[in-house]
């Protein structure tokens, strides 16, 4: 007796392959969900990072000769290059009338600033300007007409002291209690390391697509031609080795770089 198309539709939805594969599209729907929510929302975020590698430009021992002048100042310690870049990562335009508290970077052993330049500006309709009136306080300020996304520059410090001084970047914009600040999470990656890793997404993004379509292709083949309601260990590699490489693929995807090539 030929089973009834209720029984076939039951029978289909309750094979250990469907289940499968609805548990993968639902986990990567969940995914898609919470990524997609989060770049719907519009939020200003005033992002800052350091170049974890600083220059030394000048080193003079106590009983050195030699005598340096910067700018008509005598150098009489260490001269070090430091390089840092803040731009607006969220989606909210920041605009001059939402400096609350003016933007200011500060050294905080006792250095004296030497000199602070723009390197590189993303636009130069933003507006961006150093105010350098009180560097021999050890202080620069940040002014600009309007920060879009990815909108800021990245700046330059040359000075003298100690040469693992610290700088602590501060100030209030509308609608973000603190800044955001970035972080390199295993040490600075050149713009071809960049590239080596966008490559390397490109290759894992294509091997995964390959995985799932033959584990999708030999899972329907096993489950429906051998007529086993059993998972044999190898479909559950399989299906463990595609979770790992979407989480990975989401986490690297998600991964945002500064917007600036030092």
């Amino acid at each position: 007796m030929e089973p009834s198309a209720s029984n076939k539709i039951l029978s289909f939805f309750s094979h250990p392959a469907v289940g499968v594969l609805g548990t993968l599209a639902s986990l990567i729907g969940l995914v898609l969900t919470i990524y997609f929510y989060n770049a719907s929302i519009r939020s200003r975020d005033f992002t800052y990072y350091f170049h974890p590698l600083r220059t030394n430009v000048v080193t003079l021992d106590n009983g050195s000769r030699l005598q340096v002048r910067y700018d008509g100042q005598d150098i009489k310690g260490s001269v070090t290059a430091m390089q840092f870049a803040v731009w607006n990562a969220g989606d909210e335009p920041i605009k001059e009338e939402d400096i609350l508290e003016r933007v200011t970077i500060k050294a905080e052993s006792s250095v004296r600033i030497l000199d602070a330049k723009i390197r590189q500006e993303s636009r130069t309709v933003s507006g961006f300007h150093i105010d350098d009136s009180k560097k021999s306080d050890r202080e620069l300020f940040f002014d600009w007409k309007i920060l879009e996304k990815n909108d800021g520059a990245a700046i330059q410090i040359l000075f003298e002291g100690d040469p693992n001084a610290r700088f602590n970047i501060s100030g209030i914009i509308a609608g973000q209690r603190i800044f955001s600040e970035r972080k390199s999470g295993n040490g600075f990656k050149s713009p071809e390391e960049e590239l080596k890793i966008q490559k390397k997404i490109r290759l894992i993004l294509t091997v995964f697509i390959v995985i799932t379509s033959a584990t999708i292709f030999s899972m329907t083949y096993y489950f429906y031609r051998k007529r086993s309601r059993k998972i044999p260990l190898f479909f559950s590699i399989q299906f463990v080795v595609m979770i790992v490489m979407m989480i990975y693929l989401i986490l690297e995807l998600l991964r945002r770089p500064t917007p600036f090539d030092f």
